[in-house]
């Protein structure tokens, strides 16, 4: 009698690959080999673009991906402003917001500091206005 070992026919089946499998992992593999390519061939072309960590280089590509969300959300936003604008007061608010002061806004609209800090607190969390340091400033 002889060392080998018997495996069952259905054993070797379920374990195989079928026919219906090899062009899923084919394809697999072959998009992997693409990307593959593609990443080495970006890395080595003059013409991609250079990823840039200086503050100078940053900056204007922030402002212009800032201007261009501005242009996306205004139309989202424009039912928004005009519910909140309907008040001649806090019309009067948000014009003067980022220009003034918030006494000088409350003195301008007359109501008071803390009606402005409330609205602008309000509109803060609509997306109308942003904290700029120790002032709001209008995004729209």
């Amino acid at each position: 009698m002889t060392n080998e070992t018997i495996i069952p026919q259905e054993a070797i089946a379920q374990n195989s690959p079928t026919d219906a499998d090899a062009p899923q992992y084919n394809d697999r593999k072959r998009r992997r080999s693409v990307a593959s390519d593609r990443r080495i061939a970006r890395s080595d072309s003059d013409s991609s673009p250079r990823r840039t960590t200086e503050p100078e280089g940053i900056i204007p590509v922030l402002s212009r991906i800032e201007a261009l969300l501005r242009v996306l959300v205004r139309h989202e936003i424009q039912p928004v402003i005009e519910e909140e604008l309907k008040d001649p007061t806090l019309k009067g608010i948000y014009e003067a917001t980022g220009e003034k002061s918030v006494r000088e806004i409350s003195q301008h609209v007359g109501v008071g500091v803390a009606t402005v800090s409330r609205t602008w607190a309000r509109w803060e969390a609509l997306g109308l206005v942003a904290k700029d340091g120790t002032r709001y400033r209008r995004l729209f």
